[in-house]
C-alpha cells in the first residue's frame, strides 16, 4: 500500500491550490474527480489486483455511498457520532457529511465535522487519503477557499481516523450512534468464539456480528455486504443472529459491486435492539411462499456426491454424469462415461441441474433429464432432483417450470451467488402454468 502515498501527497498539493487560488472550472473538475472516481482508479493503478482482492479493499462509488446512507442523513445532527469500521478512502464518510452542519466559519465547520465522523482502516496511507478528501468535501460545501493557512494542513484535521483495527476497536464501536460500512468481502479463518460458521468465513459477516454484539441499542447501521450472507446456506445462522439483534428496516438488492469486483451485492439498513426487544420479521429473501408450492414440495433435491479429482478410483462402476457432459434440457438415457465409485448413486429418473449460475445467465437453472436403466455417479457440480413420485412425467413438468422466464427472475431476486444452492432450489416456485 506504500505506492498509494503518492496519491495522497498529490491530494496535498490540490488542497494547497484551492486555497491559494481562485477556483477556475479546471480546479473544480480536479476537486470533483478526487472526491468521485480517482481514489479508486489510483488503487487500481498503483497495487496489483491480487493485492486488492486478499485485503479486500475495493472503494465504494459515490453514488452507492449517498445511496447506503440516504435514510440515515436526516436522522444526522450535532450529537451523532458517525463511524466507518472500515472506512478506506472515507467514500461512506464523505457521502455522511452531507447531513452534517456547516458554519459560517470553515475551521468551525472543520471542529464539528471532526466530533462527529470516526473512521478505522489498518492501511494509514487509506486513513491520510480520507483525512484530505473530508477536508476537499468541506471547502465544497463550505466555499471557502482561504482556510488552509489557519489551521495548519491535514495533519490536525479529523482526529476521529485512526489507523486501527475496526473489528477489535470495541470502545469506538460502543460510542457510536451511527455505523456505515463497506467491509472486507475476504475470506478468513472464523474464530474459536464463532458460534454460527467453521473452517473459513467471509470477514463482511464478522465486521457485522461484532458491530451488533457490542453497538448500544438504537445505533443505526447502513452496511454493503455480499449477497452470500442473504442467500447461502452456510449463513442461514449468521442471519439468525442478525435478526435476533437488530431491527431490519431496509434490504436492498443492488447487482454486482462494480466492474473490477466480481461480486452481488445487497445493502441492510438496520437499528441494533436489545436482548429484550423484539427483532424485525422483515425477510431475508424477496417473496413469501407461492400460491402452488415449490420445487421442493415434489422433488428431493441433493448436491452430487462425486468429487471427481478426489474420490478414489475403487468400488463397482456406474454410468458417471459431469456438468460438461449434459445437453441443456435434453433427455439421457445411454451414459458413455463410467467410473468406479464406492458412495451413493442416484436412480434414475431425475433431473441434473448445473450448479454453476449466475445472474445475468438467460437460464439460471439448466436441466437435463436422465432416464436410464441404472443408477448413476453424479458428479458434485450438479445438483439431483429426484421425483417423489417417481415418475418421468414429473421431470418432464420439472423442465418446463425450470425454463420458464419467470424461474430465471426469481432466482435472480432470490441468489446472486455464482453457483445455486439446494436450499434456493427448494424454495423455487413451480409453476403451473409453464409451456
Amino acid at each position: 500500500m506504500k505506492a498509494y502515498s503518492g496519491f495522497t501527497t498529490s491530494l496535498d498539493t490540490l488542497l494547497l491550490e484551492a486555497a491559494e487560488t481562485p477556483w477556475a472550472s479546471d480546479l473544480r473538475a480536479r476537486i470533483a474527480y478526487a472526491l468521485d472516481g480517482q481514489a479508486a482508479a489510483e488503487l487500481r493503478r498503483s497495487v496489483p489486483l491480487a493485492t486488492l482482492r486478499a485485503d479486500g479493499i475495493f472503494f465504494t462509488s459515490s453514488d452507492l455511498a449517498r445511496r447506503a446512507v440516504q435514510n440515515l442523513l436526516p436522522t444526522l445532527n450535532l450529537d451523532s457520532v458517525v463511524l466507518d469500521p472500515a472506512c478506506g478512502a472515507g467514500d461512506l464518510l464523505i457521502a455522511c457529511a452531507a447531513g452534517l452542519p456547516v458554519s459560517k466559519e470553515h475551521k468551525e465547520t472543520l471542529r464539528l465535522w471532526g466530533s462527529c465522523l470516526v473512521g478505522r482502516d489498518l492501511h494509514p496511507e487509506l486513513i491520510e487519503t480520507a483525512r484530505r478528501r473530508l477536508l476537499l468535501r468541506s471547502l465544497v460545501l463550505d466555499g471557502t477557499t482561504d482556510a488552509l493557512p489557519l489551521w495548519g494542513g491535514a495533519e490536525g484535521t479529523f482526529p476521529g481516523l485512526q489507523s486501527r483495527c475496526g473489528l477489535s476497536d470495541h470502545q469506538v464501536i460502543a460510542a457510536a450512534t451511527h455505523i456505515v460500512m463497506n467491509p472486507p468481502f475476504g475470506m478468513v479463518p472464523a474464530p474459536s468464539t464463532c458460534e454460527w460458521g467453521a473452517g473459513k468465513v467471509n470477514m463482511a459477516a464478522l465486521f457485522l456480528e461484532t458491530v451488533l454484539l457490542k453497538a448500544r441499542p438504537g445505533t443505526r447501521v447502513s452496511a454493503i455486504l455480499p449477497d452470500v450472507l442473504r442467500s447461502g446456506s452456510r449463513y442461514r445462522k449468521w442471519r439468525e443472529l442478525v435478526s435476533s439483534r437488530a431491527a431490519i428496516e431496509r434490504l436492498e438488492i443492488l447487482g454486482q459491486f462494480d466492474r473490477w469486483a466480481d461480486v452481488d451485492v445487497f445493502l441492510l439498513e438496520l437499528q441494533v435492539v436489545g436482548l429484550s426487544e423484539a427483532a424485525s420479521r422483515q425477510p431475508w429473501r424477496v417473496g413469501g411462499r407461492p400460491l402452488g408450492g415449490c420445487i421442493g414440495d415434489r422433488f428431493e433435491i441433493c448436491i452430487g456426491p462425486v468429487v471427481d479429482y478426489r474420490d478414489p478410483h475403487t468400488g463397482p462402476f456406474h454410468p458417471f454424469i459431469h456438468s460438461r457432459d449434459l445437453p441443456p434440457w435434453q433427455t439421457v438415457r445411454e451414459i458413455p462415461r463410467h467410473r468406479r465409485f464406492n458412495g451413493r448413486v442416484v436412480k434414475p429418473p431425475f433431473v441434473a441441474i448445473r450448479r454453476t449460475s449466475r445472474p445475468g445467465d438467460r437460464h439460471r437453472a439448466i436441466g437435463t433429464l436422465i432416464a436410464g436403466p441404472q443408477p448413476v455417479a453424479v458428479e458434485n457440480h450438479l445438483i439431483v432432483l429426484r421425483p417423489k413420485d417417481g415418475t418421468v412425467r414429473a421431470c418432464r413438468e420439472l423442465l418446463r417450470s425450470l425454463k420458464d422466464e419467470r424461474t430465471t427472475h426469481w432466482l435472480d431476486e432470490r441468489i446472486r451467488c455464482r453457483h445455486l444452492t439446494v436450499v434456493a432450489l427448494d424454495e423455487l416456485p413451480w409453476w403451473h402454468s409453464a409451456p
